[in-house]
């Protein structure tokens, strides 16, 4: 909302933590420093985007404006990546592929893009894995509902979100997913 005008409808939520195999931790990873923890050689999976992977890697230094990096700490970053490389199996694109790079390399660690969609699908898929939110705090993303001034069907564009929203529509997304809706929170 600006100035008591909605502009969008929050709809869903994920928070971009660490995602860990359960059996190669004694107690949780608490800080995204343990991605690159010597233990984990070719034990993390990273998410193929620079993007993330630059303000994430920033949180880990401790930059407060992880989006707003100066020369210096483009430079810090970079040269904390490079060696990120050493623990890193493999970069995933869709979450799927890192379940399945997950399960079929018994993978510790990993950056979840895709936060609680992974949790779900790797869970389903039998991993004993645990979520956490590591002391650096964590990127996150909203998708939101919102429809253009030029909508030539504005009844037809309220009609879909609110049909969206309805538990029954939203909650099969929580259940499929595992993100939680406004109208269905997320499973534990």
């Amino acid at each position: 909302m600006h100035n008591g005008q909605v502009y969008a409808i929050p709809y869903t939520y994920s928070t971009m933590g660490l995602i860990y195999d359960r059996r190669q931790f004694r107690t949780p990873p608490q800080s995204m420093a343990e991605l690159w923890n010597p233990r984990y050689r070719h034990k993390v999976l990273a998410f193929n985007s620079a993007q993330h992977n630059f303000s994430f890697t920033a949180l880990t230094l401790g930059i407060r404006t992880p989006f707003l990096l100066h020369d210096a700490q483009m430079k810090q970053v970079t040269q904390r990546l490079i060696e990120l490389r050493r623990n890193v199996l493999s970069y995933y694109n869709l979450p799927e592929e890192a379940t399945e790079l997950f399960m079929q390399h018994k993978v510790a660690l990993m950056f979840a893009n895709y936060g609680t969609q992974q949790l779900t699908q790797l869970r389903q898929a039998g991993a004993d894995v645990g979520y956490v939110i590591p002391k650096e705090g964590a990127l996150a993303w909203l998708d939101c509902w919102a429809m253009t001034r030029s909508a030539h069907n504005r009844q037809l564009a309220h009609n879909w979100i609110n049909h969206m929203l309805d538990k029954r529509v939203s909650g099969l997304l929580t259940q499929r997913r595992g993100w939680p809706t406004l109208s269905v929170p997320a499973p534990n």
